[in-house]
């Protein structure tokens, strides 16, 4: 749904991968998790992503020590994606 907002109002289209490196990489992680910019556990840092390039360029972390939710009882996985 997040993904939908994006091409919406970008020239991006997104498909799923099953295998393989994907233009933008979008993944959860916890503390330092292979990018030199860890995350800082509950309550804190949601998450971040990188601008287009080599490497992890276009790709997207989420703190996966947060507590996401599909409501606004904590922190909403759509809002912070979208």
């Amino acid at each position: 749904r997040a993904l939908n907002v994006w091409s919406d109002v970008t020239p991006l289209t997104f498909h799923k991968l099953h295998e393989g490196n994907a233009d933008i990489m979008i993944s959860f992680g916890t503390k330092e998790h292979g990018d030199y910019n860890p995350f800082d556990g509950p309550n804190g840092l949601l998450a971040h992503a990188y601008p287009p390039g080599p490497g992890i360029g276009g790709d997207t972390h989420f703190d996966e020590e947060e507590h996401w939710t599909k409501d606004s009882s904590m922190y909403n996985l759509f809002i912070v994606a979208a």
